[in-house]
C-alpha cells in the first residue's frame, strides 16, 4: 500500500509540474536512500556487534580484563 502511495505522489508531482521528468523524483529517492544508507551504517553496525556479544558471552563473572598496567574484574550481572 505504501509502494503504490509513493508512485501516486510521483506521478500527481510529474503532473503538477510539467517540468519535471517521471525519472527525476525516482533519482532523488535514490539518492536519498544511499545518503540515509551511509548515515546510519556505523549505527546498526554497533547494534549487531552489541547483539553478538549478548549471545557469544565473553565475559563470565570475575572475569580478568587486563588494559595497559591495570586489570578489572567483570561485575556480576542479573540474570
Amino acid at each position: 500500500m505504501l509502494v503504490i502511495s509513493l508512485l501516486g505522489a510521483l506521478v500527481a508531482i510529474t503532473v503538477i509540474f510539467p517540468t519535471i521528468k517521471p525519472v527525476d523524483p525516482l533519482g532523488s529517492v535514490g539518492f536519498v536512500s544511499i545518503a540515509v544508507g551511509f548515515a546510519f551504517r556505523d549505527i546498526l553496525e554497533n547494534l549487531l556487534a552489541g547483539i553478538l556479544l549478548l549471545f557469544r558471552a565473553p565475559f563470565r563473572t570475575h572475569h580478568e580484563a587486563p588494559a595497559r598496567q591495570t586489570s578489572a574484574a567483570a561485575p556480576a550481572t542479573r540474570s
